[in-house]
């Protein structure tokens, strides 16, 4: 089971969430007890925030918003960021794409994990386990109350860029590719 250290949160934060701090600020909210999972973060509050070294008002206060700001950031990205072993930035996406929710996800074999692009089985044995884990049930729950989004946008799936740049061309390869 996937354990829950400073090291995480880390991951949630600056891999792909866009909140604005740095590793010493997550070290301190691990270190002082108020951050023991990602979606602690989300129950921070200015004031909280504000009572702690190196902190002033302001600074809380920036920090409190950037965490609520980071209910926008897109599926694919809050699926990079929820730190899945072997689950790369490519691997979300395509996961993001191929699933649309983090619930169809969730309740995907391993078959049907393994099926999506670039999936291999280790991998989808990893997802599998992962969302089978109950530290990770409370808090994909947790965060999804939060409003994290946790599925696509249909003009995110749709709007794949395409090109027609090789419509009607025969392409030969010769030699070694």
């Amino acid at each position: 089971p996937p354990q829950i250290t400073g090291k995480v949160i880390h991951c949630v934060t600056r891999k792909a969430m866009n909140i604005n701090c740095g590793d010493a600020t997550i070290d301190l909210l691990y270190n002082q007890g108020l951050v023991k999972s990602p979606a602690d973060l989300y129950d921070l509050t200015a004031p909280q925030m504000a009572r702690l070294e190196r902190f002033a008002e302001k600074s809380a206060k920036n920090f409190v918003e950037s965490v609520r700001n980071s209910v926008n950031v897109p599926f694919p990205r809050v699926l990079y960021a929820l730190g899945i072993r072997h689950v790369g930035e490519q691997a979300a996406k395509n996961l993001a794409k191929h699933f649309h929710s983090i619930h169809n996800l969730r309740n995907a074999s391993i078959e049907q994990i393994a099926e999506v692009n670039d999936i291999g089985g280790i991998m989808a044995e990893s997802i599998y386990q992962w969302f089978r884990n109950e530290e990770t049930i409370e808090m994909l729950s947790r965060l999804e109350k939060a409003g994290l989004q946790f599925q696509t946008d249909e003009t995110e799936v749709s709007a794949a860029p395409t090109s027609e740049k090789l419509a009607g061309l025969n392409i030969i390869v010769t030699g070694s590719f």
